[in-house]
């Protein structure tokens, strides 16, 4: 019994690893993103999540996976998101499922997401942000942030 318990746990790691490839990502960086997050340069995947019906959430998992992004949008389409308090999310984590802490944006007219490519057949959605996160007293500055992402509709 432990020998097929093992066996399917295995299949459902191998089936989720290529679904996480099929949806965030792929062998040409077609869903990327990078920013600099600090003093760190961060690239790794990203995709619009729409299930929730009030707020959207861009997440940004960088190729660490050790920590990631999150954004909250309400998604119209094509335009300028201001990011509000709150509404982006600096996760840090050991080993991607041990947190550490959330770091939550200052929202400000200056703190925005732009998406400039929006694209409901082909499923994918591009933009460009700029914000700041509070962490404990210190600043950290997510700057020159660009993505271009698969959208992820579960409703």
């Amino acid at each position: 019994m432990k020998k097929v318990l093992i066996i399917i746990v295995l299949f459902i790691i191998v089936l989720a690893g290529c679904n996480n490839e099929n949806c965030a990502g792929s062998s040409d960086d077609e869903y990327h993103f990078s920013a600099k997050v600090g003093q760190e340069y961060w690239e790794g995947e990203c995709y619009l999540d729409f299930a929730n019906e009030d707020k959207q959430n861009l997440f940004l998992v960088p190729e660490s996976q050790e920590n990631y992004l999150r954004i909250m949008i309400d998604f119209e389409g094509v335009g300028e998101y201001v990011i509000s308090d709150s509404s982006a999310v600096l996760t840090e984590t050991i080993g991607g499922d041990v947190l550490i802490g959330e770091y939550y944006a200052i929202g400000n007219n200056n703190s925005k997401l732009i998406i400039d490519k929006y694209d409901a057949v082909e499923g994918i959605v591009g933009g460009r942000f700029d914000f700041k996160i509070r962490k404990q007293s210190s600043i950290i500055d997510v700057k020159e942030g660009e993505f271009s992402a698969n959208f992820i509709n579960v409703n």
